[in-house]
């Protein structure tokens, strides 16, 4: 019978990125079958976006299969919904928020075994607890400021001294988060050395250790106003035995997030050891439950053209 597309708009207040969210009218126009956005003067509600789809499948005798988050914002309620639609396909609902909110990201990577980096949860507006913070860490400058649930570089901010550091988290912690939502703390972060990688996965329960890694790639980032931008990437063969512990690592991380079916995206920190000949001791940057955001665009691209 084909493949049915239904696309859910959650109609973004006005926040950081908001004029990237696509229209209804664009959507329609790439391809897509149908798109659900709330009610005129109603805010997106999980619950009330289910009824409408399950009713939507009664009326037009269809069967939805999955539900695929597209954008960082969309991680946390997409499995929520595949649950509310009845579905068995989506990832571990009790660590849902650990594979959103980047504190309790860490503590579930940490709680596998795997390292984190040191952090700590700040809550003053002025900014006060910054220094009490640093000191417990025990953190040299640079360090790293960010708000809990942001995305890619928003919000994210390399203090090089007291002052900006106290200044940014009191910044965050006063403000809505770049998803529309009140952040009520601050991420304190240790500022990780080395090269940074991107290491992309596919989570299934046929797989034999439930997740594979499909590709990895090496990151070149400057610093750029006090946030670090990519400016290009090279792919890396996943196969060889140089990145062979990032792979293990970033099969680890997704485990320990709870994510079961479809992509991962793990962002992390790994030195190079000469004698080894091979990149040792990574670390978690983050990690998300999606495509990676450019891939998003070619893979799109590529099935608008084919038709």
């Amino acid at each position: 019978r084909g493949l049915f597309t239904m696309a859910v708009i959650p109609k973004p207040k006005r926040i950081t990125g908001s004029e990237f969210y696509p229209t209804a009218e664009a959507l329609l126009e790439f391809g897509v079958h149908q798109v659900y956005e709330p009610p005129i003067g109603q805010k997106f509600d999980i619950t009330e976006c289910a009824n409408h789809l399950q009713t939507v499948e009664q009326q037009q005798n269809i069967r939805f299969l999955g539900v695929i988050p597209l954008r960082e914002s969309a991680v946390d309620y997409s499995d929520v919904l595949a649950a509310l639609l009845g579905l068995h396909v989506h990832n571990d609902l009790g660590l849902s928020s650990a594979r959103r909110d980047k504190g309790l990201m860490k503590t579930a990577v940490a709680n596998a075994g795997l390292r984190v980096a040191k952090f700590a949860r700040l809550t003053a507006q002025d900014g006060s607890d910054v220094p009490n913070a640093i000191k417990s860490l025990e953190l040299d400058f640079p360090v790293v400021v960010k708000t809990p649930r942001g995305m890619s570089t928003m919000d994210v901010y390399i203090c090089g001294s007291m002052e900006e550091a106290v200044r940014r988290s009191g910044q965050i912690v006063r403000s809505v988060g770049p998803d529309g939502k009140k952040a009520n703390y601050s991420l304190l972060e240790e500022f990780l050395v080395g090269s940074e990688f991107a290491v992309n996965l596919i989570a299934s329960p046929t797989t034999p250790r439930g997740v594979q890694v499909t590709d990895i790639w090496e990151y070149n980032k400057v610093s750029t106003d006090g946030t670090m931008v990519n400016t290009w990437q090279t792919m890396v063969d996943p196969h060889s035995d140089t990145y062979a512990a990032l792979v293990r690592y970033a099969e680890g991380v997704c485990r320990a997030v709870g994510i079961k079916y479809g992509f991962a995206h793990v962002e992390l920190m790994s030195r190079y050891d000469e004698k080894k000949n091979k990149f040792v001791e990574p670390v978690m940057v983050e990690v998300g439950a999606r495509l990676a955001g450019g891939r998003k665009a070619i893979m799109a691209g590529g099935t608008g053209s084919g038709g």
